[in-house]
């Protein structure tokens, strides 16, 4: 697993544990494959996944309000349920799915 595609899989775990609707990030992909012209998400360039990510961060601030967390600031509640997401991730990525 590339690290762009290990952040997009974390970005989207830590997404299920805020509650936001998953379709709207798949929303998202489909377009960015649409307009590239592939059909499978590997297809996508680092380019594009890094495209998808800043994507994926406006979706989780037009959802929440507010930008998405990153360093000392994201010492919410909610880190610990999204610690035990990145266990089950790092024990078996499938049960997420």
């Amino acid at each position: 697993m590339s690290s762009i595609a290990f952040v997009l899989t974390v970005l989207l775990c830590y997404i299920e544990v805020m509650d936001i609707p998953h379709s709207l990030f798949e929303e998202k992909l489909e377009k960015l494959k649409h307009t590239k012209g592939v059909k499978l998400d590997t297809d996508l360039t680092t380019y594009d996944l890094k495209d998808l990510v800043e994507q994926y961060k406006n979706v989780y601030l037009e959802a929440r309000g507010e930008k998405f967390p990153s360093g000392a600031e994201s010492n919410t509640p909610t880190s610990s349920r999204f610690v035990y997401f990145l266990v089950v991730l790092a024990i078996d990525p499938c049960s997420l799915s």
